[in-house]
């Protein structure tokens, strides 16, 4: 339940309606759930967020622990509607949202549909459709969230702009020239980038015991880390020491090109499939597996799992067996990883209805509804207008 979240809960209630939280003795002698939630309030603070932007961010996180509270039933037409058990924490997290619980749940379990001719009607959602858009909006709430608080630390952290010493000549033909640039537009510290520092932090490569998508991305990402050093520094480098007649040793670098294209090849590689696939209607993980071999049966990077005997011992496939479930296997660059593709398209769903951001754009939280005032590319979310009603289906 929501009050496993312990920084949010100090006061023993999670986010106005959820468990308890636990004693303070689960957190040591030295530290509480409100002395932890003070510290983060006062980081807030120090990056220059008001009071108000920090009730707004507790109250975003609050709304996005309730939804994952949220349970649906089915009604007289097996359709969803929220349990009856469950209303509680829908009206909390409508509460923390600043817009309506009825709203909510109709944007939760419908959507509205425009036909050619110009007319609307409402689609109702069964459970699974539901728990997409409820499992969608939390992330889409979190994720917009969190890309605020990135944006506050750069803001914070960058250099100041200079402004042009009295008498000085350093103009340009308009008249001014900015020593340095915003880091809300995006650049570095200094115009030309002669004081940006990047770090580039991410999972290092991963095989677990079950392996998602999140670990085909995070090893598709070292994949192509692991090629770029390759050919940046011992390629080049190489090329170097040929050009200016260096006599060395022949090197055999190892080549991951194939694994590389098979995931992402443009078209045809295992994420442009994923994405086909998640724009069919009937398709499903089988299938996206099925997909997988049915283009790429014969490359070198992917195989079926092995084969495991009644003796318990384990046999390579054969090539040319169907596949047998959702699981696939990759050879990278660091070792075989077997992937279980259940869950990979639903995963990779990204867009919400715009009914949805439409809502959230009308919240008497000024913050959150400047979240949801644009896409997160920077583009208009969805014109601010009401949306008119629609017909039900």
């Amino acid at each position: 339940g929501a009050g496993a979240f312990r920084l949010l809960c100090p006061s023993g209630e999670a986010a106005q309606g959820g468990d308890a939280a636990p004693h303070d003795e689960a957190w040591g002698s030295t530290s509480s759930p409100a002395a932890e939630f003070a510290s983060v309030v006062s980081a807030l603070g120090a990056l220059g967020a008001s009071r108000g932007e920090v009730q707004s961010a507790a109250q975003i996180l609050g709304a996005v622990l309730l939804l994952g509270n949220l349970h649906f039933a089915d009604d007289e037409q097996d359709k969803a509607k929220v349990a009856d058990e469950r209303r509680a924490d829908l009206e909390a997290a409508a509460a923390l949202l600043g817009i309506g619980a009825a709203g909510l749940e109709q944007r939760l379990t419908s959507r509205t549909v425009h036909s050619g001719r110009g007319s609307m009607y409402s689609v109702r959602y069964d459970r699974s459709l539901a728990d997409g858009a409820r499992d969608g909006l939390a992330r889409e709430l979190y994720e917009r969230l969190f890309g605020w608080l990135v944006r506050r630390i750069n803001t914070s952290l960058a250099a100041p702009s200079a402004a042009p010493a009295a008498g000085s000549t350093a103009a340009s033909a308009s008249g001014s020239v900015p020593a340095r640039a915003s880091a809300e537009e995006g650049g570095s510290c200094y115009v030309g980038g002669s004081c940006y520092i990047a770090i580039l932090d991410i999972f290092g490569f991963e095989s677990l015991g079950v392996n998602s998508l999140e670990q085909l991305l995070i090893n598709h990402t070292n994949e192509s880390l692991q090629h770029f050093f390759l050919d940046r520094t011992m390629r080049a480098e190489l090329a170097m020491y040929a050009d200016e007649g260096v006599p060395v040793p022949a090197i055999q670098l190892p080549n991951n090109s194939a694994c590389l294209e098979l995931v992402q090849a443009k078209p045809g590689g295992l994420l442009c499939i994923i994405e086909d696939e998640g724009c069919v209607p009937q398709a499903n993980d089988h299938t996206l597996v099925a997909r997988f071999f049915g283009s790429h049966r014969e490359h070198a990077s992917i195989r079926l799992p092995d084969v495991i005997l009644a003796s318990g011992r384990r046999m390579p496939a054969r090539k040319s067996a169907p596949p047998d479930g959702t699981r696939f296997v990759v050879a990278h660059y660091a070792g075989e990883v077997e992937y279980e593709a259940s869950g990979f398209l639903s995963k990779n769903l990204d867009a919400l209805h715009p009914e949805l951001p439409l809502l959230l754009q009308t919240s008497a939280h000024p913050l959150l509804a400047s979240l949801f005032a644009t896409s997160r590319d920077g583009g208009a979310d969805a014109p601010s207008a009401a949306t008119p009603a629609a017909t039900p289906a």
